[in-house]
């Protein structure tokens, strides 16, 4: 590479990071905690709606645990502890003369959005690449030893594959990609983009200097300047479109402020990089996807943990038939309790199979879930057409086995249920066949109650034990759908037929969508 060409990659970046700088109003804090827009024409009213959650915003940053919290992340960066903890204790001060002042609309962050900054810059240096990363260092003549290279690679072992640093071709690979191992054939990657590898190692290892590789690159790169959001936002909606012409996955929005209303800054820009970094636009689509749906938790859980189970488990229906045994287990019921059923209504009342997905997550297992699925999306690009058959064959495996378990577990509940109401109505019978009278109705309701009350704790522990299953069957479901409906299809045919076959996917659900509406409006 020419010293031209290192120029660009350098003003490039520094460019990226050098925008118009400014301080946030307190307003926007309110909007990145997820404040749903207010439905009103006029502005003084959607002003005032924003007092109370900005003044629950400051009550919180007021904890001393969410103080710790946010100068123990800053400090991960090279931040020093009094620079971060004056940020913080600024922040304070001008949010609570903003509230003693009416909420007159000032700015109150400044020096926690220089922090920010210096931060979202350093994952922006992460995320260059063994290359693009090395022409920078050697530039600003920075004195990295192979210890820290090494130590990024380990922390990218991939299927149990040690890696170790080794630029040049080897006895085990034959190209230039930094990070290589060989216990099967070659194995290869690039160093990680991940910040916490990089937080990690930076640690460990220090510069020839004794300095922090973050303080270092800030001597030399001005991070004090604010990345423009609705810049980032307006990139990012306009990648968005592209994605959904092309039948590609991605977020869904519906213009540039559900980005802007959606997610932080940092977020919306970090997503522009994993795009810039990506090698072609399926790669980007679905990376860029799978990264903005792990952060969604910050703003709707409940929307996060729905897109998880489209995302996963399109069609619940697959994974058993429940819905057709409840039906028939009402309907045997019927015939053996009669008029007596609506007694026991309330443990009639069985959830159904998307219910009890849902009873298994909350926002942060979704969120957990949908990182370690775009990890196995990026780690997956250099495992062998054998090995993503191999790790597909092993997930289905297991996702088989779990619907069996599931399907299992259905019939033998249902089966003592019948069973259990069967022995009621017995006992109803047999007191007529030897009193040659009924029960009185009373007799009847104490009966069906004590059974219900019995069949209220057993349908607990059984709606209990099939959610976790269903919450299993839901994660091996995504990992399985990157390897089988993305990498392997990529890796087999390539972006191009792979977009192809989208489209065609896209079309054919538009027909089916069409057929069936208008079977609905007859």
């Amino acid at each position: 590479m020419n010293n031209k060409t290192t120029m660009t990659i350098c003003l490039g970046l520094i460019i990226l990071i050098q925008q118009t700088s400014f301080a946030r109003s307190w307003t926007d804090f309110v909007k990145d905690k997820g404040m749903k827009p207010v439905d009103s024409d006029r502005i003084s009213e959607i002003f005032d709606s924003k007092k109370q959650p900005f003044k629950d915003l400051v009550s919180h940053w007021q904890q001393k645990e969410v103080q710790e919290k946010q100068i123990e992340e800053y400090e991960k960066y090279g931040i020093s502890k009094s620079l971060a903890t004056r940020a913080v204790n600024e922040r304070l001060k001008l949010a609570q003369e903003v509230i003693n002042n009416n909420f007159d609309n000032r700015n109150i962050s400044p020096r926690i959005d220089n922090l920010d900054n210096r931060v979202a810059t350093m994952n922006h240096i992460a995320a260059l690449g063994y290359e693009r990363f090395k022409k920078l260092v050697d530039k600003y003549e920075m004195d990295i030893s192979d210890d820290l290279y090494q130590c990024l690679c380990s922390s990218k072992g991939i299927m149990g594959t040690g890696l170790k640093y080794s630029p040049v071709p080897d006895k085990n690979c034959d190209n230039t990609n930094p990070c290589k191992g060989g216990n099967w054939g070659c194995v290869s990657t690039d160093i990680p983009k991940e910040a916490d590898s990089w937080i990690a190692c930076a640690k460990k290892y220090k510069l020839a200097d004794g300095g922090n590789l973050f303080q270092k690159f800030d001597e030399h790169v001005n991070t004090s300047k604010k990345f423009n959001q609705d810049e980032l936002a307006r990139n990012l909606f306009e990648r968005t479109l592209k994605f959904k012409k092309l039948c590609l996955p991605t977020m869904d929005a519906q213009n540039i402020d559900d980005i802007q209303n959606i997610f932080k800054s940092s977020i919306t820009k970090k997503a522009i990089d994993i795009s810039e970094s990506s090698e072609n636009v399926c790669d980007e689509a679905i990376a860029v996807s799978l990264y903005l749906n792990s952060e969604k938790r910050m703003t709707n859980s409940e929307a996060v943990i729905e897109g998880l189970l489209i995302f996963a488990l399109p069609n619940t229906a697959d994974i058993s038939d429940f819905g057709t045994k409840k039906l028939l287990l009402e309907g045997s019921l019927k015939k053996i309790l009669g008029k007596n059923l609506p007694i026991i209504s309330n443990v009639m009342n069985l959830s159904s199979t998307y219910d009890l997905i849902k009873r298994g997550y909350d926002e942060e297992k979704a969120d957990s879930q949908y990182k370690e699925a775009f990890k196995l999306f990026q780690d997956s690009k250099t495992m062998t057409r054998e090995d993503l058959i191999n790790y597909e064959q092993i997930l289905k495996k297991k996702t088989d086995t779990l619907k069996n378990l599931i399907a299992t577990s259905e019939s033998r509940y249902i089966e003592q249920f019948e069973l259990a109401a069967a022995r009621v109505k017995e006992k109803i019978d047999i007191h007529m066949y030897i009193h040659k009278v009924n029960y009185d109705q009373e007799t009847i309701n104490a009966l069906l109650r004590k059974f219900s009350k019995e069949q209220e704790k057993i349908k607990h522990e059984y709606e209990n034990k099939k959610a976790e299953m269903l919450e299993q069957y839901t994660e091996l479901s995504l990992y399985k759908k990157i390897i089988s409906d993305y990498r392997k299809p990529l890796k087999e045919k390539g972006c191009d037929e792979f977009i192809k076959d989208r489209i065609k996917q896209c079309k054919e659900e538009l027909i089916r969508k069409s057929r069936e509406l208008k079977l609905e409006q007859g």
